[in-house]
């Protein structure tokens, strides 16, 4: 997602006030598109904000803006193309859905759980009930740790995760008592596909809580229009923009005629 900046017609404007020279010229066309571009990119992050429910840090500052050059005159407003690192999602991959709608990348704990046969193929996990949520409204890192870490010693005796100190003892307090992660990838006797906590009851029953639910398809309706807010910021602001900018030009020249 990105959209471009360009400028045409301050030639005219420039013959008219006198004192331009071409590279001045460059310079406040730079000008303008950069500021124009940071316009758009105010924009843009409230749309993010407006939209999005309890957007991550990260996915604020995922709006990029490449700015103007007199020797480049064009500026650009973008999401962010790159990853945190290898097989790490883009900012763009999981903003792409609200703006143009559609089904959602495979997140990498479930390439994890299909790796290791605990979930199908083509296949995605959604948090259920008693997941437990961050303050971004995402499953918790720490859980999802867990998770793999138990399904991975279930399913697979190869598998292997790298888990700090802290977090096996952690794994290994909650196994003691009485806390332990199941994987059922194919709904049976009453309980959907997906990730479950066992617990044992004040009866001696085993309780299965759900955590995540395995569907075959995550949709997401559009909720930023990311294209109109930009054409709509440029339109309205452009005009003002220019004429300030061209404005502290001439005063500048000035300045210099009376130095």
């Amino acid at each position: 997602m990105a959209f471009s900046v360009k400028i045409e017609g301050l030639n005219s404007v420039a013959d008219m006030i006198g004192g331009f020279s071409g590279r001045r010229l460059n310079a406040a066309q730079a000008s303008i598109l950069t500021r124009l571009a940071r316009q758009v990119e105010g924009e843009w992050l409230g749309e993010i904000f407006s939209e999005i429910d309890r957007p991550t840090s990260f996915t604020m500052r995922s709006v990029v803006v490449s700015t103007a050059k007199a020797s480049a005159l064009e500026a650009s407003v973008s999401i962010n193309d790159r990853s945190k690192g290898p097989n790490e999602p883009a900012p763009v991959d999981w903003m792409a859905p609200h703006e143009y709608s559609g089904g959602r990348y495979v997140k990498k704990f479930e390439q994890a759980l299909m790796s290791m046969g605990a979930m199908g193929p083509g296949l995605k996990a959604v948090p259920a009930k008693h997941a437990v949520l961050d303050r971004f409204g995402n499953v918790s890192r720490g859980q999802i740790t867990q998770v793999i870490a138990q399904l991975g010693t279930d399913f697979s005796p190869g598998y292997q995760r790298t888990i700090s100190k802290v977090m096996s003892k952690r794994i290994a307090n909650a196994i003691k008592h009485g806390r332990k992660y199941i994987a059922i990838p194919v709904a049976r006797k009453g309980n959907k596909a997906g990730v479950y906590e066992v617990s044992t009851g004040g009866d001696g029953k085993r309780i299965l809580k759900p955590i995540f639910y395995f569907v075959s398809r995550v949709q997401y309706r559009k909720r930023t229009s990311f294209a109109e807010v930009a054409q709509r910021s440029v339109e309205a602001h452009a005009q003002a923009i220019a004429q300030k900018t061209i404005g502290e030009h001439v005063e500048r020249i000035k300045e210099k005629k009376a130095g």
